[in-house]
């Protein structure tokens, strides 16, 4: 049993205004989990300044300086000074006051009086499982744990919220990976805190009480429980997902809103669906050889061909992305270019313009230009974003589509075997523009075979050498050219090579079955 998640847009048909207290009444909670947080964070500072004194004052010292330093290497022109001696000396004092702050008894308590249960604290609740015996019971009512005050604080808490339970329950999740998350960065000697989540900020609710009143092509509308006589009424545009069975197996759904300018909102519906393992119903075997084409090929008018097929049984193919992908790719280079040259005309020392842009982040003195730049320059890149995410998902849809077609017919996908050497290749300097242009190439290949893999297909992988140059028609090979159509100078067979590639590695993956087949047998 697998679990996948599909995630669309989403439009609400009725109850906008139950909606829209449902998400304020998350986010207050949200708030409210914080805080419980952000006092244990007060009470652990006013302890360290009990344990070591000064070491919060040495703390904010040692932030400006470093705002500084990261000020005057990003700066041409004036920049404050940065203090390198003081600086230094500040690390050191900093380090002695951890020292000592880490060995007083104190400071342990403090960090974990939050984890740690009260004398007082009631025991936990020990709910008896059907089936259990009254021994097995008995034995678990017995270990059974005190409240920690974390859990008392947020009992309470819980009684004052007006969301829904399950969204409450995904809340806390959250928090909980949060402290996780800082917990780890502290540990590397960075600063860390959790983000209190804004007006504006996106906001996730969850439910596992809905209803599926109409299953179309395209939309489909939930009646999504809210509160006891209060729903909601959707349309996601989940149809067109392709691998959902007739009569699936829902699980927990989440309703995320995002804001959209000034004044408006969207909405995103994430369902998780129980899905048994999926087995192919083709009996044949079928090679695939990558090559991203987006120009010169027979179906350029069609799409970008980014996977050739032959299959046992005499068929070939092509995996073709959309133009819309095309497009899309042209419009992203053309704004990676634009990008480069407005900032290669600023001049700056940085050559990292990702680099230069978190230094102007993180400092809090800036001047005109570097504003107007900053905020021109994150425009541009949530564009980019945006046109990469959109990209992914028309890659991803587009794959699962072929898989399944392939699937219906063959039950063992060949790929070649792409050496390591092929990769190391890339690394070097008179390949550098080559590696940019098929790093996204070899993520899409790799994308491919994992999604067969959980297509639960059969893959192996298959010799590629000389895959390309060898004549299907003659076994000689051929001249090495970039060319799509090669001749053979032996028997004059002209061909794509693309295709001949796969009619080599579909007859190596039957040789390769043949041996597994008469070694199984022999054992």
């Amino acid at each position: 049993m697998t679990i996948r998640v599909i995630h669309r847009p989403a439009k609400v048909v009725d109850g906008l205004e139950a909606l829209d207290r449902e998400f304020r009444s998350a986010r207050w909670a949200h708030h409210q989990l914080l805080r419980i947080e952000d006092d244990q964070a007060e009470q652990l500072d006013l302890v360290a300044d009990m344990c070591a004194p000064g070491l919060r004052r040495v703390g904010r010292i040692l932030a400006k300086l470093r705002r500084r330093a990261c000020r005057a290497e990003r700066a041409t022109g004036w920049s404050p000074n940065p203090r390198v001696e003081l600086r230094k000396t500040m690390a050191a004092r900093m380090r002695s006051l951890k020292a000592q702050r880490d060995a007083d008894p104190r400071w342990k308590i403090a960090r974990g009086w939050l984890d740690a249960s009260a004398d007082d604290a009631p025991v936990k609740a020990c709910r008896r499982k059907a089936g259990e015996s009254d021994a097995l019971y008995d034995a678990r009512v017995a270990r059974r744990k005190r409240r920690s005050r974390r859990e008392e604080k947020r009992l309470e808490l819980y009684s004052q919220i007006r969301c829904h339970y399950d969204t409450w329950n995904e809340l806390v999740k959250q928090v909980d990976q949060a402290i996780r998350s800082v917990r780890a960065v502290r540990k590397t000697g960075q600063s860390a805190r959790w983000k209190h989540p804004r007006y504006d900020d996106p906001t996730t609710i969850a439910s596992d009480h809905w209803d599926l009143v109409e299953r179309g092509p395209v939309w489909w509308v939930i009646d999504l429980k809210l509160r006891a006589g209060v729903r909601v009424r959707l349309r996601t545009k989940a149809g067109t997902y392709d691998g959902v069975p007739a009569d699936p197996d829902f699980r927990t759904l989440k309703l995320t809103r995002r804001r959209v300018g000034r004044f408006g909102w969207e909405y995103s519906c994430s369902i998780a669906v129980n899905l048994a393992e999926r087995v192919p119903s083709g009996t044949g075997v079928v090679a695939l050889d990558w090559g991203h084409r987006e120009h010169g090929h027979a179906t350029a008018d069609q799409g970008i061909r980014v996977f050739t097929w032959a299959g046992d049984d005499g068929q070939t193919g092509e995996v073709l992305l959309p133009i819309a992908c095309r497009d899309l790719l042209s419009e992203l280079d053309e704004l990676k270019g634009r990008l480069d040259t407005v900032y290669a005309a600023r001049g700056e020392p940085e050559l990292n313009r990702a680099r230069y842009r978190r230094r102007l982040n993180m400092c809090g003195v800036l001047t005109r230009e570097e504003q107007d730049w900053l905020r021109w320059e994150t425009r541009q890149d949530r564009r980019l974003s945006a046109m990469r995410d959109r990209i992914e998902h028309i890659r991803r849809e587009s794959y699962l589509k072929a898989i399944h077609e392939l699937g219906r017919r063959y039950r063992v996908f060949a790929f070649e075997d792409l050496q390591g050497q092929q990769i190391k290749d890339l690394q070097t300097e008179n390949q550098m523009g080559r590696r940019k242009r098929q790093n996204r190439d070899l993520s899409a290949r790799y994308l491919f075979e994992s999604l067969c893999k959980q297509s639960g297909a059969e893959r192996i992988t298959v010799p590629a050498r000389n895959s390309t140059r060898q004549c299907p028609a003659c076994g000689k090979l051929r001249e090495k050219t970039a060319d799509l159509l090669v001749a053979c100078d032996a028997c004059g067979y002209v061909g794509d090579r693309d295709r001949d590639a796969c009619r080599t590695l579909l007859a190596r993956a039957k040789e390769a079955l043949a041996k597994r087949g008469a070694s199984v047998q022999n054992d």
